[in-house]
């Protein structure tokens, strides 16, 4: 081969290799831009939150909310920031739009915000902190039992007794008393959550989580009518719920009492790695076990760091608008989810290596619990900011050991989960999805995990050749023309 022929070859094999840098360098700001919410297009990037402040943001979430229950029912508490008027920072009151007048908020509220929106974070009025990529600390507490939720958020008898309305047509007014949004789930998606019904709307008496409007009756939520409990979905004697061929929704079991399972109270609590045969538990406001989380093998987890030191999960259920706004909204409103949603937050990153589960109770009897979990599955929502998303099958359930019957599945990473029903389909134009292929395990005197199931898939642009661009493709095809040349 000629001298000049060798040098021209090494130079087009020099270009080829910087295609191939430059498609890998691509590649790299593509997964870290997508990992950062942003595009390769010149979107908006927003850095992830970390765990610490993830765990940090749910903490002073929790501290709001335990200062807030010592308020009267259907009470909320004006946080102690500046812009709150100073005869009500730390008191009761009945919305949070009495905390605050129009002059303190826009003089104090904008000094308030930049430091949150600089970080591209939501300044949460409850709690007076940023909100670290988390929603906020509930802003409004659920109403009493047939009480109606006005537009400022206060609890009323009836909409005649509710305080008259400034708000324009196609505007409302937040829980936290301070934002205008054109809709609630706009509210809810810059991360302003509340507990109980939202206004214009009363809370059903045959299951308080779901509220009956102009437009929707209690009748056709729950299933039940006025007098009457929903308890839980009907079942034929294998466990299969039955559906309505009307409505297209599951059919209930309607009574005038039931056992409804206990709802978990917040906590943050302390697990070890290395260590096996430890787990935290949850009680509710009773004194019932209400969620438990076992790390069952030493290998359940470790810290990224590689550090032995404890590691703290804060766990806690979501607030009602996550069920009625947002990721789980669409499984909440079809009936298909049939357990608390619990939000799970450890201090510091870790990596799960297998014997790490969740413990949720359900409704329903000792009898009647092992055929029901055959149609049953873990789901998960990553991120509950995200309204483009929706839950994702995890496992499924095997018998745990929490009342007379409780979903017990592996988990693989942290984040929000909720038993949700197979056969139920998402919404009336969804054929319902086949039930789980792997019957779960027999019960047994002792929870007996399940199978564990495969993590999620490697994200896009990991180094294969399947996963090559198109650049990548180039250069390769570049590469191999001139070898076949030498």
């Amino acid at each position: 081969m000629s001298s000049v022929s060798t040098c021209s070859t090494m130079l087009l094999l020099s270009f080829g290799v910087l295609l191939l840098s430059a498609s890998a360098a691509v590649t790299v700001s593509d997964v870290d831009s997508r990992r950062a919410g942003g595009d390769m297009n010149g979107g908006d990037s927003k850095p992830p939150p970390s765990r610490e402040d993830k765990s940090q943001g749910m903490q002073d979430s929790q501290q709001y909310m335990a200062s807030r229950d010592m308020c009267p029912p259907s009470s909320t508490m004006c946080p102690s920031f500046d812009a709150v008027l100073a005869d009500k920072k730390g008191q009761c009151v009945k919305t949070m739009a009495l905390c605050f007048n129009e002059t303190m908020m826009s003089v104090n509220l904008t000094a308030l915000n930049m430091r949150c929106t600089l970080k591209n974070d939501q300044y949460c009025i409850a709690q007076g902190s940023c909100s670290r990529g988390l929603p906020c600390a509930p802003a409004a507490v659920a109403c009493n039992a047939s009480s109606y939720r006005c537009a400022d958020w206060s609890c009323a008898a009836s909409q005649q007794d509710c305080p008259t309305s400034s708000l324009g047509a196609n505007e409302v007014l937040c829980s936290d008393g301070i934002t205008k949004k054109s809709n609630l789930q706009g509210c809810a998606k810059a991360g302003i959550t509340w507990e109980g019904c939202p206004p214009q709307s009363t809370a059903c008496s045959s299951n308080p989580n779901y509220c009956k409007s102009s437009t929707e009756s209690c009748e056709v939520l729950t299933g039940c009518s006025d007098g009457l409990l929903s308890c839980g979905l009907k079942r034929d004697s294998d466990g299969k719920v039955i559906m309505n061929t009307t409505s297209k929704r599951p059919q209930f079991v309607c009574s005038q009492t039931c056992d409804r399972p206990p709802t978990p109270e917040p906590r943050t609590a302390m697990l070890m790695p290395g260590t096996g045969n430890q787990e935290i538990r949850l009680n509710s406001s009773d004194g019932k076990m209400a969620f438990a989380l076992h790390a069952s093998s030493q290998n359940a987890f470790r810290r990224t760091d590689n550090k032995s030191d404890a590691v703290n999960f804060t766990i806690s259920p979501v607030p009602s608008s996550a069920l009625q706004e947002g990721p789980f909204a669409q499984y909440f409103k079809a009936g298909k989810i049939v357990s608390d949603v619990i939000t799970i937050e450890p201090s510091v990153d870790l990596t799960i290596e297998g014997g790490l589960m969740l413990d949720i109770p359900l409704l329903g009897t000792a009898e009647s619990c092992q055929g029901m979990l055959k149609h049953l599955e873990l789901v998960v929502v990553s991120d509950l900011l995200n309204f483009s998303s929706s839950p994702e099958r995890v496992g499924n359930c095997s018998k745990g050991a929490i009342g007379n019957c409780s979903c017990l599945s592996s988990i693989f990473h942290f984040s929000t989960y909720a038993v949700a029903d197979a056969e139920v389909p998402a919404n009336s134009d969804t054929p319902a999805p086949p039930p789980p292929t792997n019957s779960p395990a027999p019960p047994s005197d002792s929870p007996v995990a399940p199978a564990p199931v495969a993590p999620p898939a490697t994200p896009s642009g990991t180094s294969t050749l399947s996963g090559l661009s198109g650049l990548k493709l180039l250069a390769v095809s570049l590469l191999l023309s001139f070898v076949a040349l030498i």
